[in-house]
């Protein structure tokens, strides 16, 4: 018997022929030869004001991304123009904006949008992707001389950043006793490092200061105890004598540690800061933090730029600073009003704490947009991107990572999964 596909519109069950809804028909338009998972499904029809998604490694983020976007715009709830997509790099905000516009394209061709999206017009809108930072520096350039910022500023590249902050040293800005102990290069990148991660964090130099000042004299109040890891304090407490040998290795390390090059970087910091300001320079972190002050001393602006938006979609969630998620919140306001805010993310490929982004950030961010009902919380956790002994390993690598703020399933194989195989394992800390 010949293979025969069912006619457009139409599936076949049980008894003869049952018209297809709105939705299969658009996932068929973009893809007939794979439908998308349940867990995606969830992700791509979800009407939440706020919605969280936990997506592992190798899930089909961006296809299940770019897939709810023309779902939205098909089924009349959106416009394209109304749709902001936001990720890290251009590269991602590219890929990601080459399929929704291949999508959106596709369901044009097959009449699957409505009749005003068909119109000549609204075939020229396109969704708005764009990474954080441009995004925020948009908002910066257009409104940062309300809160006193050059609107002429220059962006700096990280080789410059490096060029001013070793001209600022070299200055003398270092202790003559601190600069002869490292070497130059070790210098500008601790105090690049602490430039950079106040902004961030949005922590004022008095506090860091503060902070490096009370931790070294923590740790000589300790290095002074003469009792300090002794086996009856360590019994006393339940340590097993395991954690109790990983302890004192641990403060061979920590003993050595008096932050004397973390605090003698803070004069440079701000005369680093102070060096930008007077050449007309910003990095990515200031335009971020002035689009924030923008925001919160006129919060019209944030309601404004808001309201241009009513799907929103937060890539890579999990590896935005304190500073990006705080201007996030201004600028896109809480969800409501027909709006929806979903921001994807995987606690467990947080790879930007050195910069202050957290793996709390998705749990931050179910806080901070929840609304009237809590946060829609969803998950895609089937893997397209490895075979079974591949998932398990990286299962049993995960394990001890989880949080209890955020439910991170584990890695399932894809249909038709191979058995795969691990070659060697090999632990990198």
């Amino acid at each position: 018997m010949p293979f025969c596909l069912p006619v457009p519109g139409q599936i076949r069950g049980k008894v003869g022929l049952v018209s297809e809804g709105l939705y299969e028909r658009v996932m068929r338009q973009l893809d007939p030869d794979r439908l998308p998972t349940a867990e995606q499904r969830r992700v791509i029809e979800s009407t939440e004001s706020a919605i969280l998604v936990v997506a592992g490694a190798g899930s089909g983020k961006t296809a299940t991304m770019a897939n709810r976007i023309a779902y939205q715009v098909a089924s009349g709830r959106v416009s394209p123009e109304e749709v902001l997509g936001l990720t890290f790099t251009r590269k991602a905000a590219g890929e990601l904006s080459e399929r929704v516009d291949r999508a959106l394209a596709g369901l044009r061709a097959g009449g699957l949008l409505n009749r005003s999206e068909q119109s000549a017009r609204s075939a020229l809108a396109r969704p708005t992707v764009s990474t954080y930072n441009a995004f925020a520096a948009d908002i910066a350039a257009s409104y940062g001389m309300l809160v006193g910022a050059d609107p002429t500023a220059r962006l700096i590249t990280d080789a410059e950043r490096f060029q001013l902050m070793d001209a600022v040293i070299a200055e003398g800005a270092i202790a003559s006793d601190v600069a002869a102990r490292y070497g130059r290069a070790r210098i500008v990148e601790v105090a690049l490092a602490l430039a950079s991660g106040a902004i961030d964090n949005r922590v004022p130099l008095e506090a860091v200061r503060d902070f490096f000042d009370e931790q070294a004299a923590a740790l000589e109040r300790l290095g002074a105890d003469p009792r300090k890891f002794t086996k009856a304090d360590m019994a006393d407490v339940g340590m097993e004598s395991p954690q109790w040998e990983r302890l004192k290795r641990d403060w061979q390390t920590l003993k050595k540690v008096d932050f004397a090059l973390q605090r003698a970087c803070l004069p440079a910091v701000e005369a680093y800061a102070e060096r930008k300001r007077a050449l007309g320079l910003v990095e990515f972190a200031d335009q971020v933090a002035t689009a924030s002050r923008v925001l919160e001393r006129y919060p019209q602006i944030g309601e404004e730029t808001a309201s241009q938006y009513r799907l929103v979609l937060l890539d890579e969630y999990q590896d935005t600073s304190v500073n990006q998620a705080h201007f996030l919140r201004r600028a896109l306001g809480g969800a409501g009003d027909g709006r929806s805010v979903c921001a994807v993310g995987d606690p467990n490929q947080a790879i930007y704490g050195w910069r202050g982004a957290s793996s709390n950030a998705l749990a931050d961010f179910a806080r901070s947009f929840a609304g009237a009902q809590p946060v829609e919380r969803l998950a895609l956790s089937t893997s397209f991107r490895s075979d079974a002994a591949i998932l398990d390993a990286a299962n049993a690598v995960a394990a001890p990572l989880d949080s209890p703020a955020v439910e991170v399933r584990e890695l399932q194989p894809r249909p038709g999964c191979g058995p795969g195989r691990v070659v060697e394992a090999r632990p990198l800390l």
